[in-house]
């Protein structure tokens, strides 16, 4: 264990009671107290060292304090004037704080278009704008340069910072104070408006979008409305909401059907009744049958006076069949309607002897009844036909009823989604027209001036005596680095400590010789004087 290590002994005592320590050397306070000493010297050396290298520089550190506070007060005096002036708005989205009107209100997001809100400020736009409203620069012939440079000038004069999310503040420099307060209103103006501008466009181009779709929908909704109306009328039998009334149409169809044929078979068969009894009635064949009973009776004298086998018998017999043969054809034969139609055409009053004989009263009322059976057959018939051909179309288009019912429903849900479309663009136009009008509404609330414009009276720059305090720490700060440098810079050997330390392995100094004056100003060179040093002398006694 080393001596920096060694802790002081101790014994016990013997009666065991307790320990006691006992005094020993400390054999590392000494190098302690050595190197303490040894650190203090450095410090002394090095103080020593710097204010000495200071004060052969010393022309150099003061030098330029004496010229740098006179630069200052040159500049101070010379630096033109500036005069500042602000305006400070808070933006106060109203709307968005209501619960009731939140959804109804626009967010400005003021923090998020901080950067194109700094650029909009500085635009041509707003900047021009004020300059052709305050006459800022007068007409004549290079106006356009004249324009350009003032806008120049105020652009860089203008700036923008954002206090929070809601407060803006707008700084205006200019040379002169005349007309800064009404620029900065102007611009002002100019920037709020451009600010609200988005808004007030944006809820314009929404209702003018709105109004022209709202238009084009009604159009698309109108026309199906009518191709719907038109199938509608096309297939009103085939309507589904119209089925069951069908059904029992049809139904009643079949049942006037039935009763219709009853009704002509009935009227047919007392039609054709009538046929045949005005067929016995008809003239020829009472002719035929008076000829035959005038025959019959002249056969049955001839019978009483001839035999079967007399010529006269014989001719009055066959005859007498051929008679009733043709009487038996004309009743039997089945076309009798062109002689009841000739009869019915014949006219009853007419002078012919012929006719007046073959018409008597029977046949009249027989024809008459003949006639209007005819009319009423006809008129069955033609019934019976029209409802037959409904019977017929109403099966068609029940037969149909399916497809209408799909094509209803196409067509129901087209509408519907059109119709759904142009409701929500209704709503969504008049709630673009609510939105616009609590903006124009609400304006004068949401920009509120919390810093109005003013015209500085007095310039914003230091003061003279601050560029020459502020030259004179420049100035010692100047001659301070420059010293350092030189100091840095120069490689002469000025103490015996640098001289050991170049030369390593601490090789001791043996003699220091003085400066030697030039051999123009000294006669005879004195010899140069060695001093000892106590090295010398323990090297000697070793």
């Amino acid at each position: 264990m080393g001596p920096s290590r060694r802790r002081a002994k101790t014994t016990r005592c013997r009666s065991g009671r307790g320990t006691r320590r006992r005094a020993g050397p400390w054999p590392g306070s000494a190098i302690n107290r050595r190197r303490r000493l040894q650190v203090a010297a450095d410090l002394s050396h090095k103080l020593y060292d710097i204010l000495a290298a200071g004060w052969r520089q010393r022309y150099v550190v003061i030098v330029p304090m004496l010229l740098m506070p006179m630069l200052g007060g040159v500049v101070g005096y010379k630096t033109p004037p500036k005069f500042q002036s602000h305006t400070s708005l808070l933006i106060v989205e109203t709307a968005l704080q209501n619960p009731i009107m939140k959804d109804l209100g626009v967010p400005v997001s003021l923090s998020d278009r901080k950067a194109g809100l700094a650029e909009l400020l500085k635009s041509r736009q707003v900047i021009g704008t004020v300059v052709d409203k305050l006459g800022l620069v007068k007409p004549g012939p290079d106006y356009e340069r004249k324009r350009e440079s003032k806008i120049g000038e105020l652009n860089r004069g203008l700036g923008v910072s954002f206090i929070g999310k809601d407060m803006l503040r707008i700084n205006f420099d200019a040379r002169a104070a005349t007309n800064m307060k009404a620029i900065l209103q102007g611009i002002s103006d100019q920037f709020v408006e451009q600010i609200m501008a988005p808004e007030r466009s944006a809820l314009k181009s929404s209702v003018d979008f709105l109004e022209a779709q709202i238009k084009r929908q009604r159009d698309v909704l109108e026309v199906l409305e009518r191709k719907m109306a038109q199938f509608r009328d096309a297939n009103s039998d085939g309507l589904p909401e119209f089925f069951s009334q069908n059904m029992a149409r049809l139904a009643q169809l079949r049942l006037d059907i039935s009763k219709k044929e009853l009704e002509l078979a009935g009227a047919q068969e007392t039609m054709a009744s009538i046929g045949r009894q005005l067929a016995r009635n008809n003239p020829v064949v009472g002719q035929l049958e008076k000829q035959i009973i005038e025959l019959r009776g002249e056969l049955a004298l001839l019978s009483a006076r001839y035999t079967a086998k007399h010529s006269k018998v014989q001719g009055v017999t066959r005859q007498l069949e051929r008679l009733e043969a043709e009487r038996l054809r004309l009743m039997a034969e089945n076309d009798q309607t062109a002689d009841i139609e000739r009869m019915l055409n014949t006219p009853v009053g007419t002078s012919g002897v012929d006719d007046a004989r073959s018409v008597n009263n029977l046949l009249v009322s027989q024809l008459d009844r003949y006639s209007t059976a005819k009319t009423q057959v006809e008129t069955l018939e033609r019934e019976l036909d029209r409802l037959r051909s409904d019977l017929k179309a109403g099966e068609l288009k029940s037969r149909d009823t399916g497809t209408v019912a799909q094509k209803m429903k196409e067509m129901e849900r087209d509408i519907k989604v059109q119709r759904d479309v142009y409701e929500d663009l209704q709503a969504r136009r008049e709630r673009a027209n609510v939105t616009s009008q609590l903006g124009q509404f609400e304006q004068s609330e949401r920009i509120k001036v919390v810093d109005a414009p003013f015209t500085p009276q007095a310039s914003a720059n230091l003061p003279t005596i601050v560029f020459v305090l502020g030259g004179v720490f420049a100035g010692l700060a100047l001659g301070v680095s420059l010293a350092t440098v030189l100091e840095l810079l120069d490689s002469t050997i000025r103490s015996r400590r640098a001289l050991e330390a170049l030369t390593g392995d601490g090789v001791p100094m043996l003699a220091r010789i003085p400066p030697l004056k030039p051999p123009a100003a000294v006669e005879t060179p004195a010899p140069p004087v060695l001093k000892p040093v106590p090295v010398l002398k323990r090297r000697a006694s070793a």
